[in-house]
């Protein structure tokens, strides 16, 4: 991590640059942060079982909805560790001790998954985007901030809204790019679980479907972590060089 500390310290690193360097950051952390991705990635795949049916048929139970959020409170608290334990590392330093990061990170991962939630429920598609769009736009850097910064919460928006002033669009293309990405590969791997689950009644289709939606939500799981990587980086570029 030194080598990129001190690139991410001496210039402004171009959009491929970005990429490539959450990527390498990626292949490394299967190894550097097990302790975190083994039980996150057992929790997307059990998150994938319990939505099956709001995946394929758009309905779900109150029970389901229940351990769904329960789960992703926990899979939430495992990113924010593993995100501050990125930023750390490739900073040299831990502002926070485990009791502050622990707190922060509970209270992070209850607001973050209401949040995503409340939009996923959400029966108006074109209110749930312009939330997103909102918050993307105006939060970009506070999930940074509050996980490796000694700030309280409203610090860290303040913070947030300092470094956002001519860095937005740094941030925000980089993940414009991962969503189209993602977009795509969900798209793949959800329109069979869909066909299948409304169009066969077979046991062996029902289990193929649970199959697929646990690797789906496998992918999911990787896609999370790089996008916890790439945020780190990027904001630990602009308040290097800002």
């Amino acid at each position: 991590m030194e080598e990129l500390r001190e690139i991410l310290k001496t210039k402004d690193l171009t959009q491929t640059e970005y990429q490539g360097r959450t990527f390498e950051v990626l292949i490394k952390s299967f190894k550097t942060h097990k302790k975190f991705l083994f039980p996150a990635f057992v929790l997307f795949g059990i998150n994938g079982y319990v939505l099956k049916n709001f995946i394929v048929f758009q309905t779900i139970s109150k029970e389901e909805l229940i351990t769904s959020f329960l789960i992703t409170v926990a899979i939430e608290f495992i990113l924010s560790l593993f995100q501050n334990s990125v930023i750390s590392k490739i900073r040299g330093k831990n502002e926070l001790d485990k009791s502050n990061l622990i707190f922060k990170s509970i209270i992070l991962s209850i607001i973050m998954t209401s949040i995503n939630f409340s939009i996923l429920m959400m029966s108006n598609n074109l209110a749930s985007s312009i939330i997103i769009i909102v918050l993307a736009l105006c939060f970009s850097y506070f999930r940074q901030v509050y996980l490796s910064r000694d700030l309280n919460f409203f610090q860290s928006i303040e913070e947030n809204f300092k470094l956002l002033d001519g860095n937005r669009k740094r941030i925000i293309i980089p993940f414009i790019v991962v969503n189209i990405i993602f977009s795509i590969l969900s798209f793949i791997f959800l329109v069979f679980p869909v066909i299948i689950g409304n169009y066969s009644t077979e046991a062996s289709s029902e289990l193929m479907v649970i199959v697929i939606l646990v690797l789906f939500k496998l992918v999911d799981g990787i896609n999370e972590f790089y996008r916890k990587i790439l945020a780190s980086i990027i904001f630990l570029n602009v308040e290097d060089n800002q």
